[in-house]
């Protein structure tokens, strides 16, 4: 009897990928021969919402398991939430560790009082116990909140 084990792994896309920097050079640094200063994707999105009043936001729900699915079969969810303080809310950024798992958050501001969604995909890709985060940069007073998904992806049948 021959046993056969696959393993995979998420890998990130290139333009998602979390060691992805940019990097910014000061005009006094370009005149004073100081080294540029590199930022990540988080703190570019944090920039967005620098200097802008903060808000507050209840979620409905911060975690979802999807239970048992097949490999490579698509779910998603949708994490709803509410402005809860008095300024409009902004989403800077919603993005997922590797290219398996995609975010889409709303484009325009949530308006205190108003209720928005965060919707994530998973595609089904792994073996096994399933677990993915999404980092959500808002303007919130902790300006980052984590969104979970869990999921046992089931081996293709004959596996």
């Amino acid at each position: 009897m021959t046993t056969i084990l696959f393993f995979t792994q998420c890998k990130p896309d290139s333009k998602d990928e979390a060691k992805e920097e940019t990097t910014v050079e000061s005009p006094e640094a370009a005149t004073e021969g100081a080294q540029a200063e590199v930022l990540t994707p988080e703190d570019i999105a944090k920039q967005k919402i620098e200097g802008l009043p903060t808000t507050t936001i209840e979620w409905v729900k911060t975690e979802h398991d999807f239970g048992d699915i097949k490999k490579n079969e698509k779910v998603s969810t949708t994490f709803e939430f509410k402005n809860t303080g008095t300024s409009p809310l902004i989403i800077a950024e919603a993005k997922a560790g590797c290219g398996c798992t995609v975010p889409h958050k709303p484009d325009e501001p949530i308006q205190p009082g108003e209720t928005g969604e965060i919707k994530v995909e998973y595609n089904g890709s792994g073996n096994g116990k399933v677990t993915k985060f999404v980092n959500v940069i808002l303007n919130t007073e902790s300006q980052t909140e984590k969104l979970t998904i869990t999921t046992n992806v089931l081996p293709e049948e004959g596996q």
